[in-house]
């Protein structure tokens, strides 16, 4: 359906996230990444009726460190997507609402942020690193959030 609105051109952008890739699986958990390869290939199958408009794909952690953060950037790139979101939950992660989350350290946060800039280049491929870090604590959990954003 999304692939049809989009050829028809009805929709500006597309989101490409966990949740549809596990709806399309018949997958009821939640909690569970799609692994970044099947994101990309759902990604290329979005991208490839109608090339022009963007798609953001959402990388979750990125199915583990710095590495597979640039292994996952290069297939986005090559499926087409605009960009995506790279989150700093630990493996597994745990679905936005559920409780019990819990984040990497910030210093691994990081390298997985440049592990990404470095495997987009000079290409147009943007990220968004957001950070979990103000729903692990409610004592320091704000605070923690803000230290990881200036990181």
């Amino acid at each position: 359906m999304t692939v049809k609105l989009k050829v028809k051109g009805k929709l500006k952008v597309l989101w490409v996230s966990n949740r549809e890739n596990a709806e399309e699986d018949d997958d009821d958990d939640e909690d569970e990444d799609t692994p970044p390869p099947e994101m990309a290939a759902t990604a290329r199958t979005v991208c490839a009726p109608a090339p022009l408009i963007p798609i953001i794909a959402d990388a979750d952690t990125s199915g583990g460190n710095a590495l597979n953060v640039q292994r996952t950037v290069k297939d986005l790139i090559a499926a087409s997507v605009a960009g995506c979101f790279l989150e700093d939950q630990t493996w597994p992660k745990k679905c936005g609402h559920v409780r019990g989350k819990q984040v990497i350290p910030a210093e691994d946060h990081a390298a997985k942020i440049a592990s990404a800039r470095d495997a987009a280049g000079d290409s147009d491929f943007f990220l968004v690193a957001r950070t979990d870090a103000r729903a692990t604590s409610a004592k320091t959990g704000l605070s923690d959030a803000i230290s990881r954003a200036n990181l």
